[in-house]
């Protein structure tokens, strides 16, 4: 009886496991680090399963469901990790314009004062 059943379970796992991909393999397929990868599984937005050996292995359904769905992501379905980033990036960028357009206008101000002085000597 132990017999069948470990069978039975040991041809459900195998079959299981012809279905699904390491979670490496999945990270790659989707252009997910391993870590996002299985950030996912955890959060159940892959479909994922530990193998007796302890290995995380993911359902091809999922990745394939995962990838189709990645050409339709909009701003408004990113992670909200890459959405700060993405946030603070956009801050340092507006930083930097206003910092070039500060520069400008100083150096624009000092011509403007020499052309004056030089006007002032001059006369």
């Amino acid at each position: 009886m132990k017999n069948r059943e470990a069978n039975r379970r040991n041809s459900h796992l195998a079959h299981a496991d012809a279905q699904s991909v390491p979670v490496a393999q999945a990270a790659r397929t989707l252009g997910l680090s391993v870590r996002t990868a299985k950030r996912m599984c955890a959060a159940g937005q892959l479909e994922a399963f530990k193998t007796a050996g302890g290995h995380l292995r993911v359902a091809s359904e999922s990745v394939e469901s995962a990838r189709q769905g990645s050409r339709h992501l909009s701003s408004g379905s990113t992670s909200s990790a890459f959405q700060r980033k993405r946030e603070q990036v956009e801050v340092l960028h507006v930083e930097a314009q206003e910092l070039r357009a500060r520069r400008d206008i100083e150096k624009l101000r000092e011509e403007d004062s020499q052309v004056e002085r030089a006007r002032t000597m001059g006369l």
